[in-house]
């Protein structure tokens, strides 16, 4: 079978936080991710009755909160500030087993457990600061910054309705991945570029948590 599935995704955790009290403390970075959309390509073998595999590649866009950033740039600085914040992405290729029951003649109970990879850039942002006549103070860009994939891992359940060869789908699921890499501590202004990299001493490992609860709709086709 093939599937489309799309719909909400609800960032959790440390991924959702946007208080910037907790925006420079040690390497479990925050993600001041919004709620976004979640699409899915998906496509199963059933085993038997009740079990089979999958192979599930997706994509989610979050928003990013830039009032976070607002808020460290005037605590800084002391003057009217304003950041234009890029969107996260996440990319993700999963496979792993699935399990589904008849519920009565038309609807079936189906679930899932996957783990594979997951791909993300920490988004970029441009900020500028304001003195109180609205005149330009400062402003500067902070490029993305692409993470190495990471493990992941999703589990879902939901419904089907069948109509013949066509599946009706609603699903729910739990998504969760560490994006880590080492690199220079953030400090709140842009990103200096030289010709010589900086120490590992000087460099800190890294922590997005990327952890997402989803609720999508969609269609199967049976082959």
């Amino acid at each position: 079978m093939v599937s489309f599935t799309g719909g909400l995704s609800f960032p959790i955790g440390r991924f959702a936080d946007n208080n910037v009290a907790n925006l420079n403390t040690g390497s479990d970075m925050i993600g001041a991710a919004k709620t976004g959309w979640n699409g899915n390509i998906q496509l199963g073998y059933q085993l038997n009755t009740h079990f089979g595999i999958a192979l599930t590649g997706g994509v989610s866009k979050y928003e990013r909160d830039g009032n976070m950033f607002v808020k460290y740039y005037e605590n800084i600085y002391g003057n009217k500030s304003t950041v234009d914040s890029k969107k996260w992405s996440v990319f993700k290729l999963l496979a792993g087993p699935t399990y589904t029951a008849a519920v009565s003649k038309k609807v079936l109970f189906r679930s899932g457990l996957s783990a594979g990879i997951a791909k993300t850039a920490v988004p970029g942002y441009s900020y500028a600061t304001y003195n109180p006549n609205g005149e330009i103070l400062g402003a500067g860009a902070v490029s993305k910054a692409k993470m190495p994939a990471a493990f992941a891992y999703q589990v879902n359940a939901g419904l089907g309705y069948e109509l013949g060869t066509v599946l009706l789908l609603f699903d729910m699921s739990y998504f969760d991945a560490t994006a880590t890499d080492k690199r220079i501590p953030f400090t709140g202004g842009p990103v200096v570029i030289t010709i010589n990299p900086q120490p590992v001493t000087s460099q800190i490992k890294e922590k997005y948590k990327l952890s997402a609860f989803s609720a999508t709709l969609g269609i199967g086709l049976r082959f």
